[in-house]
Parts: structure tokens; sequence; C-alpha cells
């Protein structure tokens, strides 16, 4: 899920949107088995940190979160994110960028530190869902599409 717009700021009011939004879907996914997870954006109220406080003050112990690799590298950092989230990291969205626009990149085509960025993830108590998150200029010739698509995940290890 995705809990406001990109310049949304951090407010009370924040807080109150993001748990009514989560209570009212949370009534429709919990008998469908399904598991909410929110997912850190480029906004203030949508920071790793922003994030745990909502899920804490709603007592939300059951949603979980979806990590964007590229978002995070942007805002409070990977390693700082990862940190922040442990323990409800059930997805991640895995691009890359250079750490100034949310470009979508194939992994190792911006400045995302892979080799710490494997370390911290191969760290979590579980492992995550992985979904490779390319933006539509992250071009690969059809033949190469495999071979790019198993680097990626090499990167992480």
């Amino acid at each position: 899920m995705h809990l406001g717009e990109r310049s949304d700021e951090w407010s009370p009011r924040t807080v109150e949107y993001a748990l009514n939004a989560l209570d009212h879907l949370g009534a429709f996914a919990h008998p469908l088995g399904v598991r909410l997870l929110v997912e850190n954006l480029l906004s203030e109220a949508t920071s790793p940190e922003h994030l745990v406080h909502v899920l804490e003050v709603g007592h939300l112990n059951s949603v979980g979160a979806c990590l964007d690799l590229g978002h995070a590298h942007i805002t409070t950092g990977i390693p700082d994110a990862i940190a922040t989230l442990t323990g409800r990291i059930a997805s991640l969205h895995v691009h890359d960028n250079h750490g100034l626009k949310d470009e979508h990149l194939w992994p190792g085509e911006g400045n995302i530190d892979w080799t710490a960025t494997a370390k911290s993830v191969n760290a979590l108590p579980e492992p995550p869902a992985i979904v490779l998150e390319l933006g539509s200029k992250a071009h690969a010739e059809p033949g190469d599409l495999s071979d790019r698509i198993r680097q990626a995940f090499e990167r992480l290890g």
C-alpha cells in the first residue's frame, strides 16, 4: 500500500488517514488471508520511521512492509531503512538510481552499494519476496533479458 502522495508531510492528520485506510482495508484483507504491506515512498510521511510509528500506534502487528530499495537510497539510506523495518519486511522492490530521483534502473546502473545491500538483506530474519521493479527506460535486448534478470538477482547474493 502507498500511504499518501509524494508531497505528503508528516502530521497527526497523516497518521489518522493511514490508520483509517489500514483499518478498512484490513477488514477485507484478513478474512481472505491477504497480508497488507506498506511501502516506503519518497515523502516524509512514508519514511521507514513514520511507517513503523503508524503500525505501532495502530497495534497493526500483522501489517508488514514492502521495502523499496530505490526509494530508501534516495531518502534515509538502505542500511537505515532495513534496520528500521527489520522484522516487518515481507517484500522488496529492487531497482537502482543515482540517489537523486526515482529512475528505476537495472541494479548496477546507478550507485546503490549492492554488496552492502545484499549483506543487510541476507541478514533479515525472513527472506522477503523480491520484485524487480524497472522503469520503461530500463532497456534490454530480448536475447539478453534472462541474463540481465539473473544478474540483478545475483546482486542480492
